[in-house]
């Protein structure tokens, strides 16, 4: 009996057991399903943000897209704005070393145009550079510039004219004051200006008349003075021999001096033409003198001699064609 009754009540217990286990499982369950609903429902939420997440990325593509684009735009009109950039730059640069070419600084410019600026070699290098923005304009005349190369020339004239006449008073100063003596110090100077003014044929040939009187005078005067010392001597009538051979001796010295000094300043050994015409009055006072010396000997054969003698070593060293005729005539 007491048996049965520990078996009645053990199984009472696990009775017990079971139903507060399936109480559990079955609330457990519950509570399960509960937030398995909740799970759904956050996945739901969960879906439907990532689904605005999604959208809001496609949005953000398109407008990277866009950015992508109007940056790709951007950067091709930066590139276009570069190239015009240093295409003007170019072109600046171009027409900036044109303007340089073809126009003189304030220094040049002062150099050439201002009277009490000197002659110098800023001067002369001023004025050759105006020689050759001139020579290049006229190579413009014969492009597709040739409007500017006119333009060029007809600005550059005054410039030109004013300094090549400030050239050639300044020769005729130097000429007057200091070419007068037959010492002279023949500078650098005067050489270059010499070959500048040579530009103008009008004004280089105004200065060499210039300086070609300023020598006859000199040289006539000299010879004025050897000629007084000579008749004081009364060689002419007492020996004229002797009087024509310091006539000629003078006339060969003075007439050499006068070649060296030519081709000094003018720079070359061509000074035929401009010699003749420095010793061309010299050449007919010597010319009456030896005439009247012929006529006191009778045309001697010793004069004769003498002055063929000097004729071949005058044309030999000076060959000026003025000395060469009064031979030609002294010996007809």
């Amino acid at each position: 009996m007491d048996d049965y009754l520990y078996k009645i009540e053990e199984l009472k217990i696990k009775n017990n057991f079971k139903f507060n286990l399936q109480n559990n499982l079955l609330f457990n369950l519950e509570e399960y399903l509960v937030n398995l609903g909740s799970f759904k429902d956050n996945l739901v939420a969960i879906d439907s943000k990532f689904n605005d997440i999604n959208n809001d990325l496609i949005k953000i593509n398109d407008k990277l897209s866009q950015l992508k684009y109007s940056n790709k735009l951007f950067i091709d009109n930066l590139t276009s704005l570069y190239t015009k950039q240093s295409d003007l730059e170019r072109q600046q640069s171009e027409l900036q070393s044109f303007i340089d070419k073809f126009t003189l600084s304030d220094k040049e410019s002062t150099s050439l145009l201002d009277n009490n600026h000197p002659i110098d070699d800023t001067f002369i290098s001023s004025l050759t550079r105006l020689s050759i923005i001139r020579d290049d304009a006229q190579l413009l005349l014969n492009d597709k510039d040739n409007d500017i190369g006119l333009e060029i020339l007809s600005m550059s004239s005054h410039h030109f004219e004013v300094a090549l006449n400030k050239l050639l008073k300044w020769l005729k100063f130097e000429f007057t004051s200091k070419f007068n003596r037959f010492s002279i110090e023949i500078k650098p100077l005067h050489i270059q200006s010499l070959k500048k003014l040579a530009i103008r044929d009008d004004l280089y040939l105004e200065a060499l008349q210039f300086l070609t009187l300023q020598r006859k005078n000199l040289l006539e005067r000299c010879f004025l003075d050897a000629l007084t010392e000579f008749e004081n001597n009364q060689d002419i009538i007492t020996d004229p021999i002797k009087y024509s051979t310091e006539l000629l001796a003078w006339l060969h010295q003075h007439a050499a001096d006068e070649k060296d000094f030519l081709c000094d300043l003018l720079d070359t050994d061509d000074v035929n033409e401009q010699l003749s015409n420095h010793l061309q009055p010299l050449a007919n006072r010597i010319q009456l003198q030896l005439t009247h010396a012929l006529n006191f000997t009778q045309r001697s054969q010793d004069l004769l001699q003498l002055i063929s003698f000097y004729e071949q070593s005058l044309k030999n060293s000076i060959n000026a064609n003025c000395i060469n005729n009064l031979f030609k005539k002294l010996l007809l």
